[in-house]
């Protein structure tokens, strides 16, 4: 009987180790099974991020090679702007020149014109030699003011 007690002692024991072995194998099973899709969630979300990351560099790449031209476009209309003023200020330089020029010949067309008489002026009695000699200094300054007008208008 001792023995009978004890073999169906040790059954149990058996059975109760084969139900808790068949228990901790259905949990170990899903315990994989959940660690296989943790993993393919895990790879799926890298490859997501590095996807983000490549579309990221891309826009950061296309941003620093757009900022490079607009610096290089930048500087070169700050050259361009620099010759212009500089052609500018050539050219104004030039009318001023050109409109003292025009001024002394004036001046010495005024000069010339006291010292030689001419033949093709008629002496009429209604205009005296007054007018013919040079201007005063009122039409002088009008006409200096005609010629300036004339040269800003260019």
């Amino acid at each position: 009987k001792n023995k009978d007690l004890y073999l169906d002692s040790m059954h149990q024991k058996n059975s109760s180790f084969e139900i808790n072995n068949s228990e901790l194998k259905n949990t170990i099973s899903k315990h994989i099974a959940n660690s296989k899709k943790l993993e393919e969630k895990l790879k799926y979300l890298e490859k997501s991020n590095n996807i983000e990351l490549e579309e990221k560099n891309k826009k950061i790449k296309f941003y620093q090679d757009e900022n490079v031209r607009l610096s290089g476009e930048l500087l070169s209309s700050q050259k361009s702007s620099e010759r212009i003023k500089l052609n500018l200020s050539d050219i104004e330089m030039e009318k001023e020149k050109i409109s003292n020029k025009i001024k002394e010949l004036n001046r010495s067309i005024d000069e010339k014109r006291n010292v030689i008489s001419t033949n093709f002026v008629k002496k009429d009695s209604n205009i005296n030699d007054k007018n013919l000699e040079h201007l005063n200094d009122k039409e002088q300054k009008s006409l200096d003011e005609v010629i300036s007008r004339i040269f800003k208008k260019l």
